[in-house]
């Protein structure tokens, strides 16, 4: 039987399920209607919680003056800094400035988390080529001219220009443009003063043809005055024609005017031949510029200028794989030659400034063939001897051969008659000291 409990000796009635479901409802009101009346109370500024957290002791701050100051270089701005020219790319923008060595976050100077700050770039000197768009061609023709143009802005590029493509939409807005259009000429003159046109308009500078190629080292004397951007006569060079031109934007115009006002305009073809000979300052042409004009192509390779005839977008193709095999080519004889300069160090010292005795620190002459070395030729009888005990030491039996990797290994195709270039042949000397195969020297261990 359950339990009956008393209270002051009279039995409690038993509490059922409705009897306590009741009790825990009534209570449950209480308690939120206690707590709705008490917490005004507990918030208002005389109660006890207010008085404790005015008595909690604050860090005291320093005040810098200079922090706000207008001399303080690293001050954050109030304001983002001004949009520059060619400052987006797709969805990514950024601010180019020298104050990016100064600060750890981009978005303190340029208020905003989507802006970068990088870096700025030393501008690169303009170089231009023209090329007409409104003459009709097959679709063909026109991707293989583009993949030609592409070629020559890489080739440019890479040398620290940057090449431009100017079109008729230039020339027209020369002031000289009307004249032109009135004045009685041959198609193939009014082609190349719409070519000067365009020119004068961008303020001068250098002008070539998409077939004109630099084909040296950076080093080169003639492309290092080219990127110093000055161009105080109008020059051009032998060989090259109107392939490659410079000058100020002054004197382009008044070459325009001369041509314009001569009695042989009517008649001539060709716009270097109406010009004065005072017009130009003309130097031997440079090694390092190749012009693949029609007469190159066709006295030089004979078959690209056959394929050219035949079907002309196949014979681009072929132009622009022998452009740029001519190039990879360039570019592997000046690695391969800044690889072979000779590196001489000072022999160690002691504390009394006299040459230190002992074993011989630092690398062999001989390198791994995985890093690309060479083999000096400062010592070559040391050399051989080390190269024969190393590989008796691992390699019990005969020799391995000596080969020369720059003519065994897969490279650009021969060029035409072992030339280098559009024009002449460059006589580079006898080859380099060959390198050994077919695995690197390994050090002798001592027992």
């Amino acid at each position: 039987m359950p339990k009956q409990y008393t209270l002051l000796g009279r039995s409690l009635p038993r509490l059922s399920t409705r009897r306590l479901s009741f009790l825990l409802v009534c209570f449950s009101i209480f308690a939120v209607l206690s707590l709705l009346i008490s917490l005004p109370n507990a918030l208002s500024p005389d109660s006890q919680l207010t008085r404790y957290t005015e008595h909690i002791p604050k860090i005291p701050t320093i005040k810098i003056p200079f922090a706000q100051s207008v001399l303080n270089p690293f001050k954050q701005p109030s304001h983002p800094p001004p949009r520059q020219k060619n400052d987006t790319y797709d969805e990514s923008s950024w601010w180019a400035d020298w104050k990016w060595l100064s600060v750890p976050f981009s978005s303190s100077l340029t208020l905003d988390e989507d802006r970068s700050l990088l870096p700025p770039l030393k501008e690169r000197p303009p170089i231009y080529c023209y090329y007409d768009a409104t003459i009709k061609k097959d679709d063909a023709l026109k991707d293989a001219e583009s993949d030609l143009l592409l070629t020559w802005r890489r080739a440019w590029w890479a040398q620290g220009f940057r090449p431009v493509i100017l079109s008729a939409a230039e020339a027209m807005q020369n002031p000289l443009f009307a004249d032109v259009q009135r004045a009685t000429l041959d198609a193939g003159l009014r082609a190349d003063l719409m070519r000067w046109l365009a020119w004068e308009n961008m303020g001068g500078g250098l002008l070539t043809y998409y077939t004109t190629l630099p084909m040296g080292s950076r080093e080169d004397p003639l492309l290092a005055s080219f990127r110093r951007a000055e161009y105080p006569k109008l020059t051009r060079w032998e060989k090259l024609g109107s392939g490659l031109l410079a000058g100020p934007q002054t004197e382009v115009a008044a070459a325009i005017k001369e041509i314009l006002a001569s009695d042989q305009a009517a008649q001539a073809k060709d716009l270097l031949a109406i010009v004065s000979k005072n017009t130009f300052v003309v130097y031997k042409k440079p090694a390092a510029i190749a012009w693949y004009d029609a007469n190159t192509v066709e006295g030089k390779f004979a078959k690209v200028a056959t394929a050219i005839v035949e079907d002309p977008a196949k014979g681009l193709r072929s132009l622009i794989q022998l452009i740029n095999s001519h190039l990879h080519t360039t570019w592997q004889e000046h690695v391969h030659k800044w690889h072979c300069r000779p590196q001489t160090t000072a022999p160690p010292l002691d504390l009394h400034g006299h040459r230190r005795l002992g074993p011989r620190r630092g690398p062999l002459p001989v390198l791994s063939l995985a890093h690309g070395g060479l083999v000096s030729a400062e010592q070559p009888k040391l050399l051989a001897l080390r190269l024969v005990d190393a590989h008796a030491h691992r390699h019990p039996g005969p020799l391995p051969q000596l080969v020369d990797p720059l003519h065994d290994r897969h490279r650009a195709p021969p060029l035409h008659n072992g030339r280098h270039d559009a024009d002449e042949h460059v006589d580079h000397g006898p080859l380099d000291p060959p390198r050994v195969a077919p695995r690197p020297l390994a050090r002798r261990r001592h027992h």
